[in-house]
């Protein structure tokens, strides 16, 4: 971890948004600091950048909870 007050710094190149989301975030944070991000599933479990980021959070941040939703099929969904 980086000394207390000092940023971090993001690391991989990618065009999708939600993963330059959080590498913005994670690179706005100071070493200490929190945030809540939610982002759409599957972002941080594809391959390539998100795997990359991913790990990065994992390796290098006090990550707390990655949590994916589960999926819902809306067509077997009734109303009564």
């Amino acid at each position: 971890m980086p000394a207390p007050g000092t940023r971090l710094r993001a690391g991989a190149t990618t065009a999708n948004k939600q993963l330059n989301f959080v590498q913005h975030i994670r690179t706005m944070l100071k070493s200490r600091g929190r945030a809540a991000v939610v982002v759409p599933d599957n972002v941080l479990f594809e391959g390539g950048a998100g795997e990359t980021i991913r790990r990065k959070l994992l390796d290098n941040t006090d990550l707390h909870t990655i949590l994916r939703r589960a999926r819902i099929d809306n067509d077997n969904l009734s109303t009564k």
